[in-house]
């Protein structure tokens, strides 16, 4: 699992469907990834992502969900996939990516431990 790759999963419990789950960031050396996904609805919709930006979108305009993104370990991931529990999905562009990791680090409500993650293995 790398970082950009996008998943089909349900793995909120606030979430009663599944959603597309962008790995914001794959920290290989501490074996964890920060996740996050895309959704129709959110407390913060400061990052719109229209449907040509992702292919994979079923609604003209969706938000990538800043407040409940997640750190989970990679092998964890991995053996979902393996299981079936998620399905890859094309990853995320390059410039899109960059957006939704600056977006992380910008919004007032992302976790405050992820944005330490984020600004340490980014270097912001």
């Amino acid at each position: 699992m790398n970082t950009g790759d996008v998943f089909l999963a349900l793995l909120s419990a606030n979430e009663p469907k599944k959603h597309f789950w962008v790995v914001v960031l794959a920290i290989t050396k501490s074996g964890n990834a920060i996740v996050g996904d895309i959704t129709s609805r959110c407390k913060d919709p400061s990052l719109p992502i229209n449907d040509a930006e992702y292919e994979c979108l079923t609604q003209p305009v969706s938000y990538f969900n800043f407040p409940e993104m997640q750190i989970l370990p990679l092998n964890y991931l991995e053996d979902k996939l393996k299981k079936r529990e998620m399905i890859a999905k094309p990853s995320v562009s390059e410039s899109l990516l960059k957006q939704i990791q600056q977006g992380a680090i910008d919004s007032q409500f992302t976790p405050q431990n992820i944005k330490n993650l984020l600004r340490q293995y980014l270097k912001h």
